[in-house]
C-alpha cells in the first residue's frame, strides 16, 4: 500500500486483521435491489471464510456489514473518524455489533470527528487490507470509484455487480465492468478469480511448510521490490493467484511490501 498508516487504532478482535478479507463498497443512496445484493454477497463471502471489509457508511457499506453479521461471521469497519466516534450517529448499534463480532479500525486518533477529507483517505486502507474490492451500485461520479482506483493501484482485484441499465446507480459498476472488472453475480465469481487460496499457510516447528505455488512465488522474489503484475507475467499466473499467495506469505512473515511491490523479508 502506498502511504500506509503510521498506526492503526482498533476496538475489537485484532486477530481478524490476519484473516483473508474482501472489501465491499458502493452507493450511500442505493436501490432496494442494491441493498439486497450487498447483504446476500456479504453473507456468501462470510460463509466462504472471508472477512467482509467496508467503511460503515450509509447504504451499501452498512448492508455489507449487516450481511456478514447475520451470517455470524467476521466483519471489519475502517472508519473516517476516531475509533471512539460513530458516524453516522444512527449506526451506533451497528458499530457496537461490529466491535463485538469483528473489529473497528482507524488511522485517526481518538476523538477525531468526521471530516470530509478523512473518508477518501480511509478508502485506501479498506482496499489495502483486502484481496479484492466488490462494488455494489455507484453513479459515474461516486466516491466508491475512488476505492476502485486505489484497488487497481494496489494490484488488487476489482469486482462489480451489474444492475438495471436504466438506473444511474448501476452506471459506475457497468463502467468498471467495461474497463475489465470481474462481473459478479455470486460469491463463486469472486472465489474463482481469487482462486480462493488466501488461507493461512500451515506452519511447522521448523518454519512454514510451503505449497508449490507459494514456493514458486517466493523464489521469484528478491531484495528488489517486485510488482504484482511483474510476478504475474513472469510466472504465467493470474492476478488473483499472485495476490492471495503473497498474502499467505506475508502472514507467515516470509515476504513484505516495499515501495509498491513485494520483497523477501
Amino acid at each position: 500500500m502506498y502511504d500506509p498508516p503510521v498506526v492503526l487504532f482498533a476496538i475489537g478482535n485484532t486477530e481478524v486483521l490476519s484473516l483473508p478479507c474482501v472489501a465491499m463498497v458502493g452507493s450511500r443512496n442505493p436501490t432496494r435491489s442494491g441493498l439486497k445484493n450487498a447483504r446476500r454477497i456479504a453473507a456468501e463471502l462470510t460463509a466462504s471464510g472471508m472477512v467482509v471489509v467496508s467503511g460503515m457508511a450509509l447504504g451499501i457499506d452498512a448492508a455489507s456489514h449487516q450481511g456478514a453479521l447475520e451470517e455470524n461471521g467476521y466483519t471489519l469497519a475502517v472508519l473516517g473518524t476516531g475509533c471512539d466516534q460513530v458516524y453516522p450517529a444512527r449506526h451506533y448499534k451497528l458499530a457496537k455489533n461490529i466491535a463485538d463480532q469483528g473489529i473497528l479500525i482507524s488511522e485517526f486518533p481518538l476523538r477525531m470527528p468526521a471530516m470530509p477529507g478523512n473518508f477518501p483517505r480511509r478508502n485506501r486502507v479498506v482496499t489495502g487490507l483486502s484481496l479484492g474490492t466488490v462494488l455494489v451500485e455507484a453513479t459515474p461520479r461516486s466516491g466508491s470509484l475512488i476505492s476502485a482506483r486505489f484497488c487497481m493501484e494496489q494490484g488488487r482485484e476489482v469486482f462489480a455487480v451489474p444492475g438495471n441499465i436504466n438506473s444511474k446507480q448501476s452506471q459506475g459498476c457497468h463502467q468498471l465492468i467495461g474497463d475489465g472488472a470481474t462481473l459478479v453475480e455470486s460469491v463463486d465469481d469472486i472465489s474463482s478469480q481469487l482462486s480462493f487460496m488466501a488461507s493461512r499457510a500451515p506452519v511447522t516447528k521448523t518454519g512454514p511448510k510451503l505449497t508449490a505455488i507459494q514456493l514458486e512465488i517466493y523464489d521469484a522474489l528478491d531484495t528488489e521490490p517486485q510488482r504484482v503484475d511483474q510476478i504475474e507475467v513472469v510466472l504465467g499466473l493470474t492476478v488473483g493467484q499472485v495476490m492471495s499467495t503473497l498474502v499467505e506469505l506475508e502472514i507467515v512473515g516470509l515476504v513484505a511490501q516495499d515501495k509498491g511491490g513485494y520483497v523477501r523479508s
